[in-house]
C-alpha cells in the first residue's frame, strides 16, 4: 500500500478533466452509468457551494450540471486515513441537499477507506464507489494515462492487485542463496 500522496484536490482535478473530455470512452462510460445527459458538464466546487439551501456554505468537490440543472454530486476521498467532515455524513448537508433536490451524491473512496462506516448508508441518492471501480472503468475505456493518475495520487494498490507470487519470486523465497 502506497502512503498518503496528496490531498484529494489533485486526483478531483484530473478526474473533473477526464468526465469532461467529450471524446473519451471513460467519460461516455461513466454517464451511462450514472445515466446522466450526454451534455454534462462537471465543475470544480471545492472552493465555492453550489446554490441549493440545504447545502448551506459547504463545497462539494464535483457537481454536474445538465440545462442549468444539477445532475449529480461528487465527493472525492484519495487517501485512506482521510478525514470525513460533518456536513458529508448521514445527517450532513451533503445527503439532505441530494434527497431534498433529488440529485445523486457520489462517495468515490480508495478501498480499505478507514471511516467508510461514518458515511452515509446506500440509497435512492446515495452512493459509495470504490477507486478500484473508477480504476476498471478507466483501464478498460481510457487512452490518456488516467489509470497512471489514478494510481499514483490515490492511495491504493491498484497497479498490483494479484497477491500471488510469480515463478521467481517463489524460487527466491525457497532458495535464499540466489540472492
Amino acid at each position: 500500500m502506497a502512503k498518503t500522496k496528496t490531498n484529494s484536490n489533485s486526483i478531483t482535478a484530473i478526474l473533473i478533466n477526464k468526465l469532461n473530455y467529450k471524446k473519451s470512452g471513460f467519460r461516455f462510460a461513466m454517464l451511462e452509468k450514472w445515466n446522466l445527459p450526454n451534455d454534462t458538464i462537471f465543475t470544480d466546487c471545492t472552493h465555492s457551494t453550489i446554490n441549493c439551501i440545504e447545502m448551506g456554505n459547504k463545497e462539494v468537490d464535483i457537481v454536474g450540471i445538465s440545462n442549468s440543472k444539477y445532475v449529480i454530486l461528487i465527493e472525492i476521498k484519495a487517501n485512506l486515513s482521510e478525514n470525513i467532515q460533518d456536513s458529508q455524513k448521514t445527517d450532513g448537508q451533503y445527503v439532505a441537499t441530494a434527497e431534498k433536490n433529488e440529485i445523486p451524491l457520489k462517495y468515490i473512496i480508495p478501498d480499505g477507506y478507514y471511516e467508510i462506516d461514518k458515511l452515509p448508508s446506500k440509497s435512492k441518492f446515495v452512493q459509495i464507489i470504490k477507486w478500484s471501480e473508477i480504476y476498471e472503468i478507466a483501464k478498460a475505456t481510457d487512452n490518456t494515462g488516467f489509470i497512471q493518475e489514478i494510481d499514483y495520487f490515490v492511495e491504493s494498490n491498484f497497479a498490483s492487485n494479484d497477491l500471488l507470487l510469480n515463478k521467481g519470486e517463489v524460487t527466491m523465497f525457497l532458495s535464499p542463496n540466489i540472492i
